[in-house]
Parts: C-alpha cells; sequence; structure tokens
C-alpha cells in the first residue's frame, strides 16, 4: 500500500494484489490439506471395521454390533474379538457411567425451573405468579423442590400456595416429574 501525501489516502499498488491472491491460494492450500487429512483418518477408521468384522456375521448383525461396540467405546479390534454378551456388558457399563456423571452434575436451578413449570400447569393464573422460599435437594438423579407460590385464584385475589414437586433428571434436557403437590 502507498499512502499519498498530504491527502490521507492510501492506494493499493499491484504488488498488494498479488501479495493478497498468494495469501488466498496458502490459506486454499491449508484448507484442501486439511480435508484431505480427515477423509484419510475417516477411510483409515473405516477400514479398521472392516478388518475387525467376524466371518459368517451378516450385514445387519454387524452393524447393530459396531453400533453397541461404538457405544461401549471399545477399539474396532476389541469389538471383533469380543462376544456379543461382553459388548452388551461393556456398552451398559459406559451407560451407567455416563448416568452417574449426570447424577453428579449441579443442577439445582434447572429442577427448580422445571418445578416451576409442573407447578404452574395447577395454577388458576400461572402468569402472576411470585415465587418465594424455592429449595432443591438432590438425591442421585432425584430431586425434590419445596416453596411458596403466590397467585391469582379463580375470583382475582392473590393467594399463598406451599408447593412440593419430586423430579428425576432422565438426560441434560429432560426431567421427568414424579409428584407435584400444590396446597
Amino acid at each position: 500500500m502507498k499512502k499519498e501525501r498530504g491527502s490521507g489516502k492510501t492506494s493499493l499498488q499491484p504488488s498488494d494484489l498479488g501479495r493478497f491472491i498468494g495469501c488466498i491460494g496458502i490459506a486454499a492450500a491449508v484448507l484442501l490439506a486439511g480435508v484431505a487429512l480427515l477423509f484419510w483418518i475417516g477411510g483409515r477408521y473405516q477400514q479398521e471395521w472392516a478388518n475387525a468384522r467376524p466371518a459368517g456375521i451378516t450385514d445387519r448383525a454387524w452393524q447393530e454390533r459396531k453400533a453397541l461396540c461404538e457405544e461401549a467405546k471399545m477399539a474396532p479390534a476389541e469389538c471383533g474379538t469380543s462376544t456379543p454378551r461382553e459388548i452388551e456388558v461393556a456398552a451398559a457399563l459406559q451407560r451407567e457411567k455416563a448416568r452417574q456423571e449426570l447424577c453428579a452434575e449441579e443442577a439445582s436451578y434447572d429442577a427448580m425451573e422445571q418445578a416451576k413449570k409442573a407447578v404452574s400447569g395447577s395454577l388458576k393464573a400461572p402468569s402472576t405468579a411470585k415465587w418465594s422460599n424455592v429449595r432443591a435437594t438432590q438425591s442421585g438423579c432425584d430431586w425434590r423442590v419445596t416453596g411458596n407460590v403466590d397467585a391469582q385464584n379463580a375470583f382475582g385475589g392473590m393467594m399463598r400456595s406451599s408447593f412440593e414437586v419430586s423430579l428425576r433428571r432422565a438426560s441434560r434436557q429432560t426431567w421427568v416429574p414424579l409428584s407435584v403437590s400444590v396446597q
């Protein structure tokens, strides 16, 4: 780039354009190399699974077994030499490990919000709800949420109710209400 005297303007020179095109070329080459590497890794991964397939197994049975092995986080070679029962046990252990990790996570805010949704369903005017003394306690994946809610009743007057909600956390986004009590 060249700056013109006194004008405060800069102008592009032909050499600047050449440098710019060169930079684009380098970026494209790096991107292409990355894509090629991904295809190579993907092909190698597929070949490992193809080599691990036991003789005499149908395509459908192999796909089911492979999916279970991936859930169990087994290497292809280990999958090919393991019995179906061993694979099922390994997958069940991985599911239990994931469940324990999920249940160990702090989720009191989510539990309270889910309890409020459950209680709102039994209110005459849920949009008027004011929540107080809301507390959540955890036991594994089960949560107990208690508190008070002030909301309009059928006659338009504000009424305070106590509530208790039992919830189970089934996944990060899924909560199952076990019981809802509003008094």
